[in-house]
């Protein structure tokens, strides 16, 4: 792009700071997702497929960037009852598990180790990939608690 003007510059910086937003989309997109794994064989199921997935990959994108901006939000912001009442009950298995008092950093924490996070004192915040994996089991495990529900 031709920039010319300081205002120029400053519309291509601000252009170039949303990059890396699209990059992490992608990254869901491509590996969470794994839309170009589909066996779709028509372009318009594949287009509904990506569609679809782009929705969810919208998610958990939205997830990574309110835990960076907004950590001490309340678990509300995000999370159903249902999923609150579900993590909670997963995390007393664990050291520091989930109360009343829980921020919604905690509660995406929560769902990441589902995917695999480890949850160190070390570690970085939770990666897109992993609370992806955890929001998948996050699907399983409250289907399954459906059906007791509904068995019992």
């Amino acid at each position: 792009m031709p920039v010319r003007t300081q205002t120029d510059s400053i519309e291509e910086l601000r252009w170039y700071a949303l990059r890396w937003k699209i990059e992490v989309f992608k990254y869901v997109l491509r590996s969470g997702c794994r839309f170009e794994q589909s066996l779709l064989r028509t372009a318009q199921r594949r287009v509904n497929l990506i569609a679809l997935r782009c929705i969810i990959s919208c998610r958990i994108f939205w997830l990574h960037m309110i835990h960076c901006s907004a950590p001490r939000a309340p678990p509300e912001v995000a999370f159903k009852v249902d999923e609150r009442l579900l993590l909670t009950k997963i995390s007393q298995q664990w050291r520091k598990p989930l109360s009343q008092q829980s921020c919604l950093v905690e509660y995406l924490i929560c769902r990441a180790r589902l995917g695999g996070y480890l949850a160190r004192a070390y570690d970085s915040p939770p990666g897109s990939l992993a609370i992806w994996k955890g929001m998948r089991w996050r699907s399983d495990l409250l289907l399954a608690a459906q059906i007791v529900r509904d068995c019992a």
